[in-house]
């Protein structure tokens, strides 16, 4: 493989695979995940992502020693799933105000995210959780458009 100094110097190539059709070879920006030092990947959608559909996403970023970067941040920075998954982080829930290890993210809204807590979610009044539900999805609903 060509060792490519400048990403605009990269050209995407097409793989022969025979009459089932090709595939291409694409440049993918990845991040460091700020914790482990991991290589990160942001998939385009929850079935979709830079890989083809018959070739797992997963699978994918595993050979190459990769991980899925998550919703959670350190100082601005993404951080990978794993280490999010393992609280290596905090959030500052919108609900009760309070700083959670990533492990206890419920859910997330917006870009940047905002958080809500697993805690809150077990033992609020679910009027207030769902009231607060409503007010982040409608401060966030064109983030992403």
């Amino acid at each position: 493989m060509k060792v490519i100094t400048k990403a605009e110097d990269f050209v995407p190539e097409v793989i022969e695979s025979g009459a089932g059709g090709c595939y291409g070879i694409m440049l993918v920006k990845l991040n460091k995940c700020p914790i482990c030092g991991k290589h990160m990947l942001v998939p385009v959608a929850r079935h979709q992502g830079p890989f083809p559909i018959a070739i797992d996403f997963d699978a994918q970023i595993k050979k190459a020693g990769w991980v899925r970067q998550s919703i959670a941040e350190v100082d601005g920075r993404p951080i990978c799933q794993e280490c999010s998954a393992a609280g290596k982080a905090d959030f500052l829930c919108q609900l009760c105000k309070e700083r959670r290890p990533t492990s206890k993210i419920k859910e997330s809204f917006g870009d940047p995210p905002e958080f809500l807590c697993q805690d809150c979610y077990s033992t609020v009044p679910a009027e207030i959780w769902d009231k607060e539900v409503d007010r982040l999805e409608k401060e966030h609903q064109w983030d992403f458009e």
